[in-house]
């Protein structure tokens, strides 16, 4: 069984996966693609103390928006996990920054804070017409109740993006390939999320739109409001082109059947549900729970 450091060193080729370590020549003898035996990192971000941090992140994020098989061909040299574990927390903060800032704008900006989020009493008709209803309402308390601590849904929306952004490495663990490919496919699923890192732009246009309706002094920039509008479909294709990156990665360098990628492209969607029940629902919940038990001893 090789050690982590020799199937570090392993190389493959982009078309195939065959394994290229040891071979003299410069084409592969599976497929007859050619390779350069002294080429890097295709990644811009394992470049940056050499190109700048800015400079490399922003290569890195339009490099998997649009030429996401350039992306993928890094399975086929060494890919550092650390490296691509940082670049992950990033999009993570600029995703999450955005949604607590959204957030916090939404419970505050009718002058009554978290209190927004408090359960009413369960209605008469509840019990009486839908006796189902009541323990649907009985978990809205117990949610209501960790939600309404200011900490914890900014904490559910990191929560979420983590667990979102990193379900994804899942999808290359099971694959007939070898073990380091799969382990360069796991490290890379860390930049597939690179697209996440617009999802600012659509959440300000939608944060911009209401006060372009209700500030009178704005009434003369109310022309801005259709390309505003235009910018909201960020939230559908964001996640679409990030849906695709995985796709076509678990493709490449898995070299999986139809069935596998088809398999991929519908779980996908249901896992990051999951992410989001994770973080926003169940998370909350818990908190609740636990804080109710703590009150209920005082």
């Amino acid at each position: 069984m090789p050690n982590q450091d020799e199937l570090g060193d392993e190389r493959f080729c982009v078309g195939c996966g065959y394994n290229l370590r040891g071979l003299a020549g410069d084409r592969c003898p599976e497929c007859g693609l050619r390779f350069d035996a002294e080429a890097s990192s295709p990644i811009p971000w394992v470049h940056r103390k050499h190109i700048g941090f800015f400079r490399s992140f922003f290569k890195t994020v339009m490099l998997a928006m649009f030429w996401p098989r350039r992306l993928t061909g890094a399975a086929g040299v060494p890919v550092d996990e650390k490296a691509a574990g940082r670049f992950r927390w990033i999009i993570v903060a600029l995703v999450s920054l955005p949604a607590i800032i959204w957030f916090l704008a939404i419970v505050y900006g009718n002058g009554k804070g978290v209190g927004i989020l408090d359960v009413v009493p369960l209605p008469s008709w509840g019990q009486a017409v839908n006796p189902m209803f009541r323990p649907w309402w009985q978990f809205t308390v117990i949610w209501s109740a960790g939600a309404t601590l200011l900490p914890v849904l900014p904490i559910g929306i990191v929560l979420t993006c983590l667990i979102g952004t990193g379900i994804v490495r899942q999808f290359f663990g099971f694959s007939s390939a070898s073990t380091a490919r799969r382990q360069r496919g796991q490290a890379i699923a860390a930049y597939l999320c690179a697209p996440l890192a617009w999802l600012w732009l659509p959440a300000a246009a939608a944060a911009a739109i209401p006060a372009f309706l209700q500030i009178p002094s704005l009434i003369t920039l109310r022309w801005l409001i259709p390309p505003l509008w235009l910018l909201c479909a960020g939230f559908v294709v964001i996640p679409l082109l990030y849906w695709r990156n995985v796709l076509q990665a678990v493709a490449a360098i898995t070299d999986c059947g139809w069935g596998v990628q088809v398999g991929v492209a519908l779980l996908l969607p249901l896992a990051w549900a999951a992410a989001v029940i994770c973080g926003l629902g169940i998370f909350p919940a818990v908190v609740g729970f636990l804080w109710l038990m703590i009150d209920s001893l005082r």
